[in-house]
C-alpha cells in the first residue's frame, strides 16, 4: 500500500538508511502506486526530501501526481465551502456529479462524511446558494420545456424539447435551425446543428429530427416576417449527423436522439 511505502521511505530518509542510488531504484514503482489515500503532508514531504537528494524529475512526478493533485483540490472545494466561495450540487445538471466528486473526499479519509454533510447544509441554507440554485433550475426547466410551446402559433412539438433540422423560406432560401422555447437559432453548417443536437442530448433534452413541425406564419398585427417551413434534414444530411455523433465516445453515455424518432 502505497501509505505504508511512503512513511516507510520517509523514515529510511529521516534515519540516514538509504542513499540516492537506492532512492532512485525504488522510486519508479512507489510512483506508480496508488496515491489517492496517501496523507497530502506525507506527499509533500516526500517531495521535499527527494528533491534534497537532487533528483528534480522524480520531485516533480511526486508533486504533480493526479491523485495527490486531485486530492488537494477536494480540500480547497470543501474550504471554500465554509467561506461561501463554492457552491456545488447548485445546478441541477451538474448535482450528481459534484455529490460524487465530494464524495470522494470521504473515502480518501480526507474529511469524514459528517463533515461534509455539515458542510453541505450549511450551504443549502445560505442565501446565496437559493439564488443560484433558483436560477440554475429556471434554465433546467426552460430547456425540458416542449419547443412550440412559446410564441409559435401552428408549430407542433410532439412533446420534445428542441428541434434541429432546416427552415425553408417561401422564396426557396434554407437554412439549418434549432428551436427551443426561447427562440429559433439559425446557422449554416452541419458542424453547428450536430453541437446542438449533442448538447441536446447531454443535458438529458430530447431532439426531435424526423419529423416536421409545420409551418410558421407571422401573426396578425406584428411586424411582417417572412413565413417559413420547417422541415428535416435530407437523407444525406442525417446520416452525416448520426455517423458523426455516433464516432463521438462521450455520446456512448447519453440517449441516442437517432434511435427514439416518431
Amino acid at each position: 500500500m502505497a501509505t505504508n511505502q511512503v512513511k516507510d521511505l520517509l523514515q529510511k530518509i529521516e534515519n540516514a538508511q538509504i542513499d540516492k542510488s537506492q532512492l532512485q531504484a525504488v522510486l519508479p514503482q512507489l510512483i506508480k502506486s496508488d496515491f489517492s489515500k496517501v496523507p497530502i503532508a506525507e506527499v509533500e514531504a516526500l517531495a521535499e526530501r527527494i528533491s534534497d537528494f537532487g533528483l528534480v524529475e522524480e520531485y516533480e512526478e511526486i508533486i504533480f501526481n493526479g491523485q495527490y493533485q486531485e486530492n488537494k483540490l477536494l480540500l480547497s472545494e470543501t474550504e471554500l465551502i465554509i467561506f461561501g466561495g463554492y457552491f456545488p450540487t447548485c445546478n441541477p445538471y451538474t448535482e450528481k456529479e459534484d455529490i460524487a466528486r465530494l464524495q470522494k473526499g470521504v473515502e480518501r479519509d480526507l474529511y469524514t462524511q459528517d463533515q461534509l454533510d455539515t458542510r453541505l447544509y450549511v450551504m443549502r441554507a445560505s442565501n446565496t446558494y437559493q439564488r443560484l440554485r433558483e436560477s440554475h433550475e429556471r434554465r433546467f426547466q426552460l430547456d425540458h420545456t416542449p419547443f412550440a410551446s412559446r410564441g409559435k402559433e401552428g408549430l407542433k412539438d410532439y412533446g420534445f424539447h428542441v428541434f434541429v433540422g432546416r427552415e425553408v423560406f417561401d422564396e426557396g432560401h434554407e437554412v439549418l435551425v434549432t428551436l427551443d422555447a426561447v427562440a429559433g437559432t439559425s446557422y449554416d453548417t452541419l458542424n453547428q446543428a450536430l453541437k446542438d443536437i449533442s448538447s441536446a442530448a447531454e443535458k438529458g433534452r430530447r431532439v426531435l429530427l424526423s419529423k416536421s413541425p409545420g409551418r410558421w406564419e407571422c401573426p396578425p398585427g406584428r411586424p411582417s416576417l417572412a413565413p417559413r417551413t420547417y422541415l428535416p434534414f435530407d437523407e444525406t444530411q442525417m446520416s452525416e449527423l448520426q455517423q458523426q455523433f455516433e464516432a463521438n465516445p462521450k455520446m456512448l453515455k447519453v440517449e441516442n436522439p437517432f434511435n427514439y424518432q416518431p
